[in-house]
């Protein structure tokens, strides 16, 4: 993980209103970015990823560890972040934990005292709260968020240019030649060709489900699941799907096509959830068609069954 993603990502967050005035551990502050922004998979980082990458930076660790903390700030908002770490009873590991108030100000009341790491916050409700689409949070214009692991910037090598050759490979076509050194060897190791292939990435995955603008189709598909299960969330949590509510009477809606429309949001959020957690987990060669005609058939079973 890149930390000048980690730092900036982390900073972004630190200037929401709703992450500030609470001392909350390193790990926590990951699981709320994660939760909030909407980070996938292969861009999430943990606590002690948050706190290497803050102390590689000289000059952010000195502020940020500093009485006067680390002030931050973009066009529409700013904060001083402060850290502080404390070890728990019968352990020798040190548990680091942030602060983010408004800028300029400093933690206050019992946060502001040695007794500090009696009042951390758990983030139970910033994790536990429902994120509708409306309510997540975009990462900053500035901030460069790494490409998939499958590009080589997270994890991982880059991808080489199509002609060049490393490693018994050939990385135009995955085709293997001997080189001159292992000529002679003919235990010679040779990994296999890596895939670059995402079915999410594809100009068919983001016409099958059709991702707002701004989203990435993993994003999108999220959002819309986040939506789906809202419908049985509350007594009139379907109202939030039905267009032109305006033309209606609420009252005059037979109770069984309410049910229908429960039962439906359910059904289509599991097929959702079914291709999101399945879809690139088979191998390469004939992914993109064999996902798509998977994902066909199981929606075509659930919305026949609504």
């Amino acid at each position: 993980m890149e930390n000048k993603f980690i730092i900036s990502s982390f900073l972004g967050a630190c200037r929401k209103p709703q992450f500030q005035k609470h001392w909350m551990t390193a790990e926590t502050w990951c699981d709320v970015i994660a939760r909030h922004f909407k980070l996938s998979p292969e861009v999430k980082y943990n606590g002690k990823q948050l706190n290497n990458a803050i102390s590689r930076n000289k000059v952010d660790a000195s502020q940020i560890d500093s009485s006067s903390g680390l002030e931050t700030s973009d066009a529409t908002s700013g904060a001083s972040v402060f850290r502080q770490s404390y070890r728990q009873k019968n352990s020798s590991a040190k548990v680091y934990c942030f602060y983010a108030a408004p800028k300029g100000e400093k933690p206050i009341g019992i946060d502001s005292t040695n007794k500090w790491f009696n009042n951390i916050y758990d983030g139970a409700e910033l994790l536990y709260i429902r994120v509708n689409r409306g309510a997540t949070f975009s990462l900053s214009s500035d901030v460069d968020i790494p490409r998939s692991a499958n590009e080589g910037a997270i994890g991982g090598k880059r991808k080489r240019p199509q002609n060049s050759k490393q490693g018994g490979f050939s990385s135009g076509n995955d085709v293997p030649f001997a080189s001159t050194s292992d000529a002679s060897s003919s235990s010679a190791f040779v990994s296999p060709p890596y895939c670059p292939f995402s079915f999410f990435d594809s100009p068919e995955a983001i016409i099958l489900f059709r991702p707002l603008e701004g989203e990435t189709t993993l994003e999108g598909i999220s959002n819309q699941i986040d939506v789906l299960e809202k419908v049985n969330a509350s007594e009139h949590g379907y109202l939030d799907i039905i267009e032109k509510m305006s033309n209606m009477n609420i009252d005059e809606v037979p109770t069984y096509q309410i049910y229908r429309l429960r039962q439906k949001s359910m059904y289509l959020s599991l097929a959702l959830l079914f291709a999101k957690e399945n879809t690139n987990k088979r191998n390469c060669q004939g992914a993109s068609k064999t996902s798509r005609r998977q994902w066909h058939s199981y929606h075509y079973y659930m919305c026949k069954n609504c």
